[in-house]
């Protein structure tokens, strides 16, 4: 389950880290926060948004 971090600095300033969420999937959970608090100004990719989103590998069906 992806989780949201969020870090406000003394001057007022929100970071928000997405963990749990690999690939560009992240932007999904960020969007209600953004429309809460405003656009995003700086955006910073973490190793984890380079990995690919983990599938299932696809069944292989004998026929008989």
């Amino acid at each position: 389950m992806p989780k949201l971090l969020f870090t406000i600095d003394a001057t007022g300033k929100v970071a928000l880290t997405v963990e749990g969420a690999p690939g560009p999937a992240c932007h999904t959970f960020t969007r209600e926060a953004e429309d809460l608090l405003g656009p995003a100004t700086h955006r910073e990719r973490t190793r984890e948004y380079h990995q690919q989103a983990r599938t299932a590998a696809p069944r292989q069906v004998q026929s008989t």
